[in-house]
């Protein structure tokens, strides 16, 4: 297995599975159960609009009315609920992420996947950069692959908490520390990405150092 396209975000992934959105399994007892679901049902969308992940299923799930398309096979059904808001689906994803993890597009001359011994598992060579794993499972992310859309939806969904691997929070040696080259972050690196990452990192290290701003936090 290769990186591809994913067909879901237009990014480049790895570890993919063949099925995007499949159920792996149904907790007894929830509304997953009480609806019927199985293992191998796809959750296709929600109030029109498709799931892209776990993440995105969870923040839209919980809601006081909801619309489901739910595919089984061939067979697609749709499913109006009247929720509280706060309901146990019960759901456990095949992949939470539906596409894979996403790869790190950067070339840090330190990166610790290129240190790796051969002969281990291939999942340890993947070279990864995924806000959603960060969320999920604990992974740092670099933020410096995110596009527009990206943190549009960290905000509106409220994603966190985020495990953040920082470089440096002076922007210029961001790029040089994380391979970006210039051409590439003037084209996909969302324009105000820049002086968002450097306030938010500086505001970081003195709200938990107690210090004002100093000559290290430009490093």
């Amino acid at each position: 297995m290769a990186p591809k396209i994913s067909q879901l975000t237009n990014r480049r992934v790895d570890l993919a599975p063949e099925t995007p959105g499949l159920i792996a399994g149904v907790a007894e007892g929830s509304l997953g159960a009480e609806l019927g679901l199985k293992s191998g049902d796809r959750i296709v969308s929600i109030d029109g609009r498709p799931v892209i992940d776990f993440i995105d299923f969870q923040f839209h799930a919980q809601s006081e009315s909801v619309s489901l398309e739910i595919a089984r096979g061939n067979h697609v059904e749709s499913v109006d609920l009247e929720l509280e808001g706060d309901e146990y689906w019960g759901i456990t994803f095949a992949d939470a992420t539906f596409d894979g993890v996403r790869i790190c597009e950067n070339s840090c001359p330190f990166c610790f996947i290129k240190q790796i011994p051969k002969g281990m598992r291939r999942s340890l060579y993947v070279m990864d950069d995924d806000f959603r794993y960060s969320m999920l499972y604990g992974s740092f992310a670099t933020l410096t692959n995110l596009d527009d859309e990206d943190w549009r939806r960290i905000e509106a969904e409220r994603i966190g908490p985020l495990h953040v691997s920082v470089h440096a929070t002076n922007p210029n040696s961001v790029l040089r520390l994380s391979g970006i080259r210039k051409a590439r972050a003037s084209s996909t690196i969302s324009p105000d990405w820049m002086s968002w990452e450097s306030t938010f990192m500086r505001n970081w290290f003195s709200a938990r150092t107690s210090t004002t701003e100093t000559s290290w936090t430009d490093r």
